[in-house]
């Protein structure tokens, strides 16, 4: 049984390179090794993950991130059951909110996930990511 889960973040300390690097570099092992994937999505301050596989792997590494000290704020902004993964081919990719294609995507967006509901959020990336921005 595959789910999708698409939750939000507030970074608790500075987005830095060496923290964003640190994050992909695990996550894309301990992911891979779980049959998960996903994308992450961080900059502005935020994290934005989708994260899919089975039921009890992804509720698991959900747990982990309310646990860990580089989130504050989260909060679940989709979870359901799917047939089919959005993201098979990456472990975690990850797209830079700061980046300045993406600041273009995103010009004309109301980018407030802690105030838009998952299905919006959920399409706000899907339009990102058809906009041919890069991702790591």
């Amino acid at each position: 049984m595959l789910v999708r889960l698409f939750y939000v973040s507030t970074a608790a300390g500075p987005q830095t390179a060496t923290v964003s690097e640190s994050i992909i570099v695990s996550s894309r092992g301990n992911n891979q090794n779980q049959n998960i994937s996903g994308i992450l999505c961080q900059g502005r301050g935020i994290y934005l993950q989708v994260l899919e596989g089975t039921r009890d792997k992804v509720n698991d590494l959900y747990n982990q991130i309310l646990r860990d000290p580089r989130h504050s704020r989260v909060e679940l902004l989709s979870y359901e059951y799917i047939t089919k993964r959005q993201f098979p081919d990456w472990s975690m990719a990850l797209v830079d909110l700061n980046s300045q294609e993406v600041s273009v995507a995103l010009q004309n967006s109301d980018f407030d996930p802690y105030a838009t509901d998952g299905d919006t959020m959920t399409k706000i990336l899907a339009d990102l990511l058809a906009s041919k921005i890069s991702v790591k």
